[in-house]
This record gives C-alpha cells, structure tokens and sequence, in this order.
C-alpha cells in the first residue's frame, strides 16, 4: 500500500508555495494528496473567500481527508497555519463523533500552525459585523493569494481555535509523534501559546524546530512564510528539509 502524504494549506496562501517542502517528502517515496480549502484556489476569487466559515472549512476538509483515495495507508501530514488549524479541529471532531475507532495520520508536521494567534489579530473580532472587510495582507504579494483577508476568514480561523480547545478539554489528545516547525518572531501566530497548547494534545510529548529568517531573500522578510529557500535562505530551508525528512521516514 503506498505511502500517503498530506499536505495541508495556510491561510491567504498560494498553495504553489508549499510545493519545495512537500516535493522533498515525495522523494521517499510518498504519494501526495493536497487539500486546499475554499478561497485558496488558483480560481477562487476575493468573494469566495469571503464566504467563508469553519464550518464550510472543516466540512470541505472532511470531505477530502475521508476520500478513499485518500485513505487508508500509512499518511504523514504537513500541515501550514490554517491548514493546521483546520487540520486539528477536524481531528478532534472525528474523536468525538466515534472515540472508539478514531484513527490519525502516523504523523503530524505543523508548520506555524495558526492553533494559537497573537492578541493583535484578535482585533479583526471588533469587525465581525463586517464579514466582506478585507484586512490588508502584509505578506509579500508573490506568495499571496489575495491582496488581503476578508473578516469572514479570520472568524472562521477563530472558529476553529475554539473548536480545538473545546475537544481538548474533553479529552482530545494527538497520540502519534508531532514536529512543530516555527519562528519565534512569526506575525500570525504565537509561539508560546501554540506550545501550551501543544502540550495538552500531545501530553508534552512534541518536537520543536525553531528557525530563522535571517538569510531570506524575499522583501519585506515575513516570518509566518515557513515555505522555501526565497523566504528561510538556503541553509535554513535545507536544515527544515533535512528535519523533516527524518522526522517522516521515522513516523
């Protein structure tokens, strides 16, 4: 039975850009399977993001994730902040719809999952009465999808963060291994609090890889863009490729 790699999509992200650290799991041999979410397409347009909700995420992420295709078979995920975040909500919702047969991926690779958010961006709730509003993006447009993120996703993604610690507190534990990839300066999400967080649904037991951008060649720098050499500089992107090799081959 092949290997079954699943690649997981960031929020206001061009799923293209996940394309050099997935690429490298395939060359042990894995088969990859994407999951882009609503407004992420190359097709989808600002209004499709716009018309967003967890819901509709969780549901179209469901959806993939269950594809016989899909699955069964061995599966590593490599999941990028919202896709993380979609990733784990929709976990703990197959947990708590039927504990007795719950069955995860054999791996989880979070790249800055957007499982904990700085206080800032919880601003963006002051606006939820405007669910069109674009918030300007402050990544750099190449790796974009759009020229920012509409009201509506950010609750959607807020959505889920509550969705996620809601199955924690009833017992929702991720019992495979766990790799945490992040900058400590990211601009989305928190460091510290992703770890407590981390250290609930995984009983402590995760690895972290703390990277830089230093070296990246893209301007402005942005450090939530944990993507490819232009963003980290080549040795940086060769020691997260390197890590995440071993941490997959092992799982």
């Amino acid at each position: 039975m092949a290997k079954k790699l699943l690649v997981c999509h960031g929020l206001n992200l061009k799923p293209a850009k996940m394309d050099p650290l997935s690429s490298i799991i395939e060359k042990l041999g894995f088969e990859k399977h994407s999951i882009v979410l609503k407004g992420h397409n190359p097709s989808d347009s600002l209004d499709d993001f716009r018309s967003v909700s967890a819901e509709k995420w969780r549901e179209e992420f469901l959806t993939a994730f269950l594809n016989p295709v899909v699955l069964p078979g061995p599966v590593a995920t490599l999941a990028f902040s919202l896709g993380a975040a979609c990733y784990l909500a929709a976990l703990g919702k197959l947990w708590h719809e039927n504990r007795t047969n719950y069955r995860e991926p054999a791996c989880h690779v979070l790249l800055a999952p957007a499982i904990a958010t700085h206080f800032w961006t919880h601003t963006t709730k002051m606006l939820a009465g405007l669910p069109r509003l674009v918030v300007p993006s402050a990544s750099p447009k190449l790796y974009r999808c759009h020229r920012g993120t509409p009201v509506a996703a950010y609750s959607a993604l807020f959505d889920l963060i509550d969705e996620i610690g809601a199955a924690a507190k009833l017992g929702f534990r991720l019992n495979n291994p766990v790799l945490l990839i992040i900058n400590p300066k990211d601009e989305l999400v928190s460091p510290t609090n992703s770890g407590k967080l981390l250290d609930i649904l995984t009983n402590g037991r995760y690895e972290t890889l703390h990277i830089n951008n230093v070296s990246g060649r893209i301007r402005p720098k942005y450090a939530h863009l944990v993507l490819d050499p232009d963003c980290l500089g080549e040795i940086q992107f060769q020691i997260v490729a390197d890590r995440i090799q071993s941490f997959v081959a092992m799982g």
